[in-house]
């Protein structure tokens, strides 16, 4: 009689031990999976910090630079016809200009899509006019003009607000070196020994190119 109460007290012992072990195991689960959420969360949370970061460099007009860029244009750099050419640097200043003024102190924001449409428009018609002459521009400066006319398509297709302060970055660093305008770059543009930031363009019309 007293072997059977044992072997009962073990039982029960054993089935008390296995219980516990498998609710520790499911609160250990719970756990990790809460964790996991946590994690990711915060991986959007940073995602999002980093858009906005982008965005918001756009913010305020550029810094003044203290000196004019001075650096040799290699490519055709003895063509006047193109390192000096009136109209070319013309466009660049004026569309420079209209894209400053809807970028500029969070206009990117509220962006009048009608708007920003017609200049697409005008602004693809003018560098294709530009493009069918190849003796008229820099070789170097060609993919900046072709990404600008992406950009556009992408900016009216998508409302897509990034593309559009991406186009005005390429302008603006255009502006800068084939004008000699007296600002910091971007380093957006191909032209001029190319930018520094050109793949954060060529991602994104990668991602978002027809």
């Amino acid at each position: 009689m007293r072997k059977k109460n044992i072997m009962t007290l073990f039982i029960a012992l054993t089935l008390l031990l296995a219980t516990s072990i498998f609710f520790i195991n499911q609160k250990g689960n719970l756990f990790h999976k809460k964790t996991v959420t946590i994690t990711d969360k915060n991986k959007e949370d940073s995602k999002k910090t980093s858009s906005t970061s982008v965005q918001n460099n756009e913010n305020e007009e550029e810094v003044n630079s203290d000196e004019q860029d001075t650096d040799i244009h290699q490519d055709d750099k003895d063509d006047p016809n193109k390192n000096e050419n009136k109209e070319l640097a013309e466009f660049i200043a004026h569309y420079h200009g209209v894209l400053n003024d809807i970028t500029s102190y969070n206009r990117y924001e509220n962006i009048d899509w009608m708007y920003m449409q017609s200049v697409v428009e005008e602004l693809t018609d003018g560098i294709n006019q530009i493009l069918s002459n190849e003796d008229t521009y820099p070789a170097s400066m060609k993919i900046d003009l072709e990404r600008v006319v992406l950009l556009g398509e992408i900016s009216v297709n998508d409302q897509d607000s990034i593309a559009v302060v991406y186009i005005h970055r390429i302008l603006h660093d255009l502006d800068v070196e084939y004008n000699g305008y007296i600002y910091s770059k971007y380093g957006f543009s191909n032209y001029d020994s190319g930018g520094e930031n050109q793949q954060t363009v060529v991602k994104h019309i990668e991602k978002y190119g027809k």
